[in-house]
């Protein structure tokens, strides 16, 4: 929901549901109680709409924008402009205290702080009196070796195209675990992500790869994808899924559908419109994904 930002913004929004109620009596008036409930139903969810975000507003200038909830990561960015709002500081005010102009703030808020660094994240949020404790993002699991082992096979088994490489796999881990972060506020390996040139890696996945190579689970292969050299693999043995509930199944089974005739190429550039890799410096490790 948009959120409305200054005072000037609030009183234009009132504005704008008294005119279009006006236009609703006027049209009664005019041409009669059909017509203007024609347009009544026609505009109903606009005007909800508006009205929702007037009292949003109100409800921050007189409750605050309440604890910041980790597993709401993804949403820093309108969490930062709801305590703005309700600290009553304006954009100018903020851009004073952080050292930069109030169009730049504008620009934050405008992309909702989409790719701007923890640094400055966490100036804002010292700014405006707020804890974002992003180091508590995902509830603390401990690297499990052998889930991420069965992630991996389960990958390499549903999805064995040549777009398949090294790259494409580290993302569907990454998606696996990231995307079972926002849902459950848990990873689902307990792998830790580093923020690299081609996006988010998971620490541990190349030596589980050997692992599974030297185990006989897996074969390695090199080849090339038109000019690049690509790793191909080649599944030995069966998945054992048995430390994954149904559910966890199930979602390894709509990330695999959903990404199968992706590119490593398309799945990079999609991680990297993304907060975790935008707010982290590369060869960092990204915080959303530490244990508590």
């Amino acid at each position: 929901m948009f959120v409305i930002k200054s005072e000037d913004q609030y009183r234009k929004t009132l504005k704008r549901i008294e005119g279009l109620k006006e236009q609703i009596e006027h049209v009664r008036q005019e041409r009669g109680p059909e017509a203007a409930e024609a347009l009544q139903a026609n505009l109903a969810d606009h005007l909800q709409e508006l009205e929702e975000q007037v009292r949003e507003y109100e409800r921050l200038k007189k409750e605050g924008p309440g604890a910041f909830r980790p597993r709401a990561l993804s949403e820093v960015g309108q969490y930062l402009i709801r305590a703005r709002v309700a600290g009553d500081v304006t954009q100018a005010e903020l851009a004073k205290q952080l050292g930069v102009s109030q169009p730049m703030v504008y620009k934050y808020e405008v992309a909702e702080y989409q790719g701007v660094g923890l640094d400055v994240l966490s100036k804002v949020a010292r700014a405006l009196k707020v804890t974002l404790n992003i180091e508590a993002a995902s509830k603390s699991v401990a690297y499990q070796a052998a889930r991420q082992e069965a992630a991996i096979l389960y990958f390499v088994q549903q999805i064995n195209n040549a777009f398949l490489g090294k790259t494409k796999l580290m993302k569907l881990l990454y998606y696996a675990d990231y995307e079972w972060i926002q849902k459950k506020g848990c990873s689902l390996t307990g792998d830790l992500y580093i923020a690299l040139q081609y996006g988010p890696v998971p620490k541990c996945a190349t030596d589980t790869l050997h692992r599974l190579k030297e185990r006989g689970i897996i074969r390695i292969e090199k080849t090339k994808l038109g000019d690049h050299d690509q790793e191909r693999y080649l599944l030995l043995k069966d998945p054992d899924l048995s430390a994954f509930t149904r559910e966890e199944i199930d979602h390894l089974a709509e990330i695999a559908q959903r990404f199968a005739h992706w590119s490593a190429t398309q799945m990079t550039n999609l991680s990297h419109e993304e907060f975790p890799w935008q707010s982290t410096k590369l060869k960092e490790e990204i915080l959303f994904f530490r244990a508590g």
